[in-house]
């Protein structure tokens, strides 16, 4: 077995031995603004894994959006709308401060997988089926404070920087009187630092 791959297992397995395993709820605060709106919202978070590595790391993963919709009409001729939201997402960072102190800072880099499916099957024969896919990546440094209230509960405060929302958006509508490569339509897309601005708090229960 080569080094490398030695390395990796022993660190890893370093990890996993200080681990402590927790669970974090909270809400965030967006602002969005773009060139012809902005918007706001203020949203519960999907709880989600948060693991302590040890006193100075820490691992966090779950959903950032997690949608099933599918509405279905039958009164007349059959109307049928879906959109799926799978949107993963995965945050490793630094906890830094005395070990004696209950506030401590902390910065992690988080990824974010999204992955949209959307669809329309029309009720009238004057429009035409609609299936549309998205698939981003949103790269985040997420600075923020760590406050343990005791042993077991922590206060998350967290200011995410966006850094990076790049994806791919394709698109097909079924319409005979247009040729099959104008029904298909695809783009690439990529923001680097979004206008996108976001607060978080969070409540991290570690059992004992």
């Amino acid at each position: 077995m080569k080094p490398s791959i030695l390395i990796l297992f022993w660190m890893l397995a370093s990890h996993l031995a200080s681990a402590q395993i927790a669970l974090k709820a909270g809400a965030t605060y967006s602002y969005q603004k773009s060139s012809e709106s902005t918007s706001s919202q203020l949203a519960a978070d999907i709880p989600s894994l948060f693991v302590f590595l040890g006193e100075s790391r820490y691992f966090e993963a779950g959903f950032d959006a997690l949608k099933f919709s599918n509405s279905r009409s039958s009164s007349g001729p059959t109307v049928r709308d879906y959109e799926t939201v799978v949107s993963p997402f995965f945050e490793y960072g630094f906890i830094k401060g005395n070990t004696s102190s209950a506030l401590k800072f902390k910065i992690g880099a988080k990824a974010i997988l999204n992955n949209n499916f959307s669809g329309h099957s029309p009720r009238y024969s004057t429009e035409y089926p609609f299936r549309a896919y998205e698939s981003t990546i949103t790269l985040a440094v997420k600075p923020g404070l760590l406050y343990a209230v005791n042993e077991r509960i922590f206060l998350d405060f967290a200011v995410p920087i966006n850094v990076l929302n790049a994806g791919y958006y394709r698109s097909n509508l079924e319409n005979p009187a247009i040729p099959i490569r104008q029904q298909q339509q695809s783009s690439l897309r990529n923001a680097f630092f979004p206008e996108t601005y976001q607060v978080s708090l969070g409540i991290i229960y570690r059992p004992g």
